[in-house]
């Protein structure tokens, strides 16, 4: 029987994600990739029922692979509701969680640290007593808030508040202030999420009215089924930076912003926050028959952005999954920009001392688009292989026919500058439009979505910031799509190197930082652990066409949206 001290150690990285759930093992020999499982989910079932009032579809996505456990989405049918049914998820997690260390006992692999990855604001509200669920995970894709938003934007708080970031900012030159100028109020944010689900549930407004009402993040609530201690609820700054409910300044809850929107910060309880590396926690020993440091925890963005090796100011990723994330490493500084979708956020707190910035630019809706298309059989598959070929097949013409087809014009709905946000819109639809000009329509909104999302970045960062940006990396599973990456790059006008093993970049990150706090390597070696898969370079040739084609494209958005 082999020994446990002749066992190479191991870190296990959890990555939950919008669109399915990823557990990998990487070695501590540079961090290299060992095994994972992944859950992909499709449509298995569905039912009507009524949730808050709200008819709404129960969709059972059935796991592919295990075909044991479905997660349970639930959306109404205006898509306004998208929620995660808790008990189900975590199902999921645990077993797959299970399933990797009989794996890795199998090979001779010693699990000493878990890495947990999150996708951020999504959020649930506990009694503390009890520790039941008061509802179910509410995603940052529930729309619930969107009239809320609006109408406290249009209020005289938020005009007061800008006014006050103006005058304040133009006699102290804060950042702090100058965010003030600029806020505004998301509904992608959790505050007026909860401050909705709130207004509509007698239960949790008698909790709180006693004290008893916690709300978690949903890297929070993980960690507790992790720990199983009932009285620990602890986030870290990433996760929590692009909530609406944590000031990046001061690096603590932003008390006076939530006050000013009417959230009950002194009644309800919110977790602790902890830095990145210094958790300080370990599995409940009932949960896989040993106690497991958790060494890291971090948001799903920035998580991708370290594991592409994004840690240096100047350094941008661009992350290609349900949604397009560019982030910017500023550093120790952090950017005050609240305009046009950029927001400051915290990449991450490895100790109380130091903390690394980044400036980010989405376009949360990337992945609907090709959905879309694969719902109307013009895309086949999602697979990325059949993605390529597909793009092959579509954009290897004559110049000539790609030039007729400009007057087809798809603009997804979730993008920046589009007023209409619920919707898509395809425009210059003719009696000879065939079903490959609205295919290629649907690609080339992707690439000029990333393309407007990187321009708006720009406006947002000085001069000698941008002269620091030499090249992009990129990940997630769309990235693999080479196409998509080449015509991205040419726009840019720089050099996209790909990683390889994209899908995975979320999950390396935050097992490259567990593997820090383990002391297998330091962060100045992190960068030889990044292994590049294929470096796109700009077509010179292309790009006057492609800006061409970029701003009919963006003519189109302006007239499409809300005057």
């Amino acid at each position: 029987m082999t020994s446990t001290t002749t066992k190479i150690d191991a870190i296990l990285a959890i990555d939950v994600g919008t669109t399915n759930l990823k557990i990998c093992i990487f070695s501590s020999d540079k961090c290299k990739l060992v095994c994972s499982r992944t859950e992909e989910k499709r449509l298995f079932e569905g039912s009507d029922v009524s949730v808050h009032g709200v008819v709404v579809s129960i969709a059972a996505f059935q796991a592919v692979g295990t075909g044991s456990i479905p997660l349970i989405l639930i959306t109404s049918k205006d898509d306004q509701l998208v929620e995660i049914e808790p008990d189900q998820l975590w199902k999921q997690i645990f077993g797959m969680i299970e399933s990797l260390i009989a794996e890795a006992e199998k090979m001779d692999l010693n699990i000493l640290s878990i890495g947990l990855s999150c996708h951020r604001n999504s959020f649930v509200t506990l009694n503390r007593k009890t520790l039941e669920s008061c509802h179910n995970i509410i995603t940052w894709k529930d729309k619930r808030a969107q009239q809320y938003c609006e109408k406290w934007n249009n209020s005289y708080r938020r005009k007061f508040l800008n006014l006050f970031g103006l005058i304040a900012s133009t006699f102290t030159r804060s950042e702090r202030f100058k965010a003030a100028r600029m806020f505004n109020l998301l509904d992608v944010m959790i505050a007026p999420r909860f401050l909705v689900i709130l207004e509509e549930d007698s239960k949790m407004q008698h909790l709180l009215s006693t004290n008893n009402l916690i709300l978690t993040t949903l890297d929070c609530w993980i960690l507790q089924k992790l720990t199983k201690n009932s009285d620990l609820f602890v986030t870290e700054p990433s996760s929590i930076s692009s909530t609406g409910l944590f000031d990046p300044f001061t690096n603590t809850w932003g008390v006076q912003i939530l006050q000013l929107i009417g959230f009950p910060f002194d009644q309800i309880l919110l977790p602790s926050i902890s830095p990145t590396s210094l958790l300080s926690l370990t599995t409940d020993a009932e949960l896989f028959g040993r106690e497991i440091e958790i060494s890291a925890c971090l948001g799903d963005a920035q998580s991708a952005a370290f594991g592409s090796g994004c840690i240096q100011r100047g350094d941008v990723n661009l992350s290609l999954g349900t949604g397009a994330i560019l982030d910017f490493v500023s550093g120790d500084e952090v950017h005050a920009s609240m305009c046009g979708g950029v927001y400051p956020l915290i990449g991450w707190k490895l100790d109380e001392q130091s903390t690394t910035y980044l400036l980010e630019s989405k376009f949360n809706h990337l992945i609907s688009s090709l959905k879309w298309g694969n719902l109307i059989n013009l895309i086949p598959s999602l697979a990325p292989n059949v993605l390529n070929k597909l793009c092959e097949e579509l954009f290897n013409e004559d110049n000539e026919h790609l030039e007729d087809d400009d007057i087809t014009c798809f603009i997804p709905f979730g993008l920046l500058g589009n007023g209409n946000d619920d919707c898509s819109s395809l425009f210059g639809i003719r009696s000879s439009t065939n079903q490959k000009q609205i295919a290629r329509s649907i690609f080339k909104s992707i690439i000029f979505g990333i393309y407007q999302i990187w321009t708006f970045l720009l406006t947002q960062l000085s001069l000698n910031d941008v002269k620091l940006i030499k090249r992009i990396r990129c990940c997630g599973g769309i990235s693999l799509n080479n196409f998509i990456c080449q015509q991205i790059c040419t726009l840019i006008n720089l050099p996209l190197e790909r990683v390889e093993e994209p899908h995975f970049c979320s999950a390396k990150g935050v097992a490259l930082l567990a593997g820090i706090k383990q002391g297998f390597w330091t962060q100045n070696q992190v960068e030889d652990f990044i292994v590049l898969e294929r470096r796109f370079d700009p077509i010179q040739q292309q790009r006057t066409f492609l800006l061409h084609q970029y701003n009919y494209w963006l003519d189109i958005q302006k007239r499409f949206s809300k005057s």
